[in-house]
């Protein structure tokens, strides 16, 4: 029996594809490691989110002078975690600017900006009712008396920035119309977006609508992404 004996072309294709085998196996394992990586970094965001989180309840619970809670307010926003997704994949719900729709429920302790009395301010859910109506008080009302409100009055508010490096389309575009905590302030006002964050610690500036100037908007202003949200227009009666 006559054996083949390679030619030079068979024993080039044979290393070609050899070669393309390792490096699929090697990318293979960069992808796995990549993927635990982050996932680990994920966890450890989320551990320091919580402890943050129960930080900043504890702190609310105590008769906070203005000025004391608004640093706090401050340092909540700038404090939100950073989301680090996987390798593929869309950012999912209370990241940035992804859309939160109203059927979606919220839970206790959910920052949100809530329609009261014709005006949007930061509050947080204290409870559900069984009608399904949310349980909110005002972070400003030092009496913390409990508001009772329908889901479609509430905007809650995002839990991870957004990565304009990874994630630009988890960012409001320049010019749109949002809803934006006025600094030193616990209400949120109509403003038009001037400038998107360009790195993960950046700002957006916001112009807020101001009839006092010729424009019809305020100068822009830096406002973190915690606190830049849809822009919503309510009708109807308060408590509707």
């Amino acid at each position: 029996m006559v054996r083949h004996k390679k030619n030079d072309e068979e024993y080039v294709e044979e290393k070609r594809s050899s070669a393309i085998g390792d490096i699929h196996r090697k990318v293979g394992v960069s992808s796995f490691i990549i993927a635990s990586f982050l996932e680990l970094i994920h966890k450890l965001l989320v551990d320091i989110e919580k402890i943050r989180r129960a930080e900043y309840k504890t702190k609310m619970k105590t008769h906070l002078k203005r000025h004391a809670l608004m640093q706090l307010i401050n340092l909540q926003g700038t404090a939100l975690p950073l989301f680090i997704g996987g390798v593929d994949g869309f950012p999912p719900p209370f990241v940035g600017a992804i859309t939160i729709p109203d059927t979606m429920p919220l839970k206790s302790g959910d920052s949100v900006a809530a329609y009261v009395d014709e005006n949007w301010i930061l509050a947080e859910v204290v409870a559900v009712s069984p009608t399904g109506r949310y349980d909110v008080k005002d972070v400003d009302d030092e009496q913390k008396v409990r508001l009772t409100i329908a889901r479609r009055r509430l905007i809650p508010l995002p839990k991870w920035r957004a990565d304009p490096e990874r994630d630009a389309h988890a960012l409001f575009p320049v010019e749109a119309f949002v809803l934006a905590l006025y600094p030193q302030t616990t209400c949120f006002y109509k403003g038009v977006v001037q400038r998107v964050p360009q790195l993960a610690t950046d700002d957006y500036l916001v112009a807020f609508e101001d009839p006092s100037y010729n424009t019809g908007y305020s100068p822009s202003l830096p406002i973190p992404q915690r606190y830049v949200v849809p822009y919503k227009e309510i009708k109807g009666k308060n408590k509707g």
